[in-house]
């Protein structure tokens, strides 16, 4: 069984089409750590356009999950993450081998750059549309103006892991891993709070809907990390489980933390009593979604080169129904899409691609598509 392939591929749901260009030589991927939004701010109901973000072809693309059609733009070297502003008129890209982020106007796809800091590993923009938020690959967070361009950077404790960002755009919480804390800033002047958080080696992060609760996944020691903010509590996961990534239900107090080896979904209240299920997935599980209305949960399972899908018709025991569907080119993460609709599902191997499964019949269809080897779920 391989381990983590390098290399991603994002996928956000926008309403666009844009001119085809070329695409250049593959460059060496960079390792990706996810960026989460508070659930509360994302919107699943989408209609048929995604963006992809092919990191070894340096490419941006749009995909339409009806007509399968492709149009793509070259950006920086090692694009690895993207997101768009919310009247869906901008696009941000962080180059994660160039020393700047993609601007790229929608649905034109025409390019900018902008110099934001050295090595941009992840951008989100904040739900008010006014900052793009990049994580850099030094101890530094930018914002960038939505409306300028203008750049301000705000120097962290140490080199970021991941943030989530407040419904309100008011906060951003920063996960340091050394030493391991929580550090709240803010987009206009720096905060700092600082929490400490005990973990050793955190892994993920997630904000709830009501922003009350931040949900920390800790490798060292295996558990979940849950701050209200007012007080930490760990809570133990079953044995050698280790939560790669975690994410809240919408609109819900209950929390999913997907283990990559052996492959599971654990569900759990965020609040006493502390209820929790456990879902089996496939060997090698690299991501997960849950959909708009909590009724679905995809798993991107890379090692035995299929999807799980459980239909949820309610917290509870017997309120699973699974569903595995055959794939052949190495999953590596999921997004729901076009009103549910759609599981898009990208894939890594031999050469990469995308499968747009249906969440009615699921059925499969796959566009083919040149360094496309993973997603940062939105």
């Amino acid at each position: 069984m391989s381990g983590m392939k390098n290399g991603a591929l994002f996928l956000f749901a926008i309403a666009a089409a844009g001119c085809s260009t070329p695409v250049p030589p593959p460059q060496e991927p960079t390792p990706i750590v996810s960026v989460v939004k508070a659930r509360s701010t994302l919107n699943n109901a989408m209609n048929t356009k995604i963006l992809v973000v092919a990191s070894t072809m340096n490419t941006v693309a749009m995909i339409d999950v009806v007509t399968l059609a492709v149009n793509a733009v070259t950006v920086g070297k090692d694009p690895v993450s993207i997101d768009v502003t919310p009247d869906g008129s901008t696009a941000f890209v962080a180059n994660a081998k160039s020393d700047f982020v993609s601007r790229l106007s929608l649905p034109s796809l025409n390019a900018t750059d902008i110099q934001a800091g050295p090595g941009p590993q992840s951008v989100a923009v904040t739900p008010d549309g006014r900052s793009a938020v990049v994580r850099n690959s030094d101890n530094s967070v930018a914002f960038i103006s939505t409306s300028t361009d203008a750049v301000a950077l705000v120097r962290t404790q140490s080199i970021p892991a991941g943030f989530v960002i407040s419904p309100d755009s008011s906060s951003i919480w920063v996960l340091d891993n050394n030493p391991t804390e929580l550090e709240r800033i803010s987009p206009g002047v720096p905060v700092h709070d600082i929490t400490p958080l005990p973990c050793s080696k955190a892994a993920s992060i997630a904000l709830s809907g009501d922003a009350t609760v931040i949900a920390v996944g800790c490798a060292q020691p295996e558990g979940i990390i849950l701050d209200s903010l007012t007080g930490t509590t760990l809570q133990t996961l079953p044995e050698s489980f280790t939560p790669a990534s975690v994410q809240f239900f919408r609109n819900s107090r209950y929390l999913a933390a997907l283990s990559m080896n052996p492959g599971f979904v654990f569900i759990q209240n965020t609040v006493p009593p502390w209820d929790n299920w456990v879902l089996n997935a496939g060997d090698l599980s690299m991501a997960f979604s849950i959909n708009s209305t909590n009724t679905g949960l995809a798993i991107a399972n890379n090692g035995s080169d299929d999807l799980t899908f459980y239909s949820i018709a309610g917290l509870s025991n017997s309120g699973f129904q699974e569903t595995d569907i055959p794939l052949t080119r190495g999953p590596m993460a999921t997004v729901f899409v076009d009103n549910d609709q759609y599981v898009v599902v990208t894939e890594g191997t031999p050469m990469g691609g995308v499968s747009i499964v249906s969440t009615s019949d699921f059925s499969v269809r796959n566009v083919d598509f040149i360094g496309a080897q993973g997603i940062l779920n939105r």
